[in-house]
């Protein structure tokens, strides 16, 4: 199963390939703040997105490759930019992330996009 990762101080775990460690996954989930699902056009669940996580100043907080459909990151609370690339095609979204319970996104890419 996957083991958490440290990306410049910032926790994180990654994966999500297969049944077994999707349920992993999705049972560690409430562990991270920030909690994104990464989605093809016909829903099929997407790996190799490279991550960039941005705070309200600009600064990058967070930068890593998604092993799999899934990125879980340990963030403080606050406004995020979060910028992922796949296909080569880029998704964009602000995202907050609160003061307790975390939030989860999916980041989706269409033909069309």
């Amino acid at each position: 199963m996957p083991a958490p990762k440290d990306a410049d101080g910032v926790r994180y775990l990654t994966g999500g390939v297969g049944q077994d460690e999707a349920a992993y996954l999705r049972k560690a989930s409430g562990d991270y703040s920030l909690r994104l699902t990464f989605t093809g056009s016909g829903g099929q669940y997407l790996a190799g997105v490279d991550m960039h996580i941005y705070d309200s100043r600009g600064r990058q907080r967070f930068a890593a490759v998604s092993d799999g459909p899934f990125l879980f990151v340990q963030l403080p609370p606050g406004r995020y930019r979060v910028v992922a690339s796949a296909d080569g095609k880029e998704r964009e979204q602000t995202l907050v992330v609160p003061a307790k319970r975390g939030v989860s996104s999916t980041m989706r890419w269409t033909p069309a996009s």
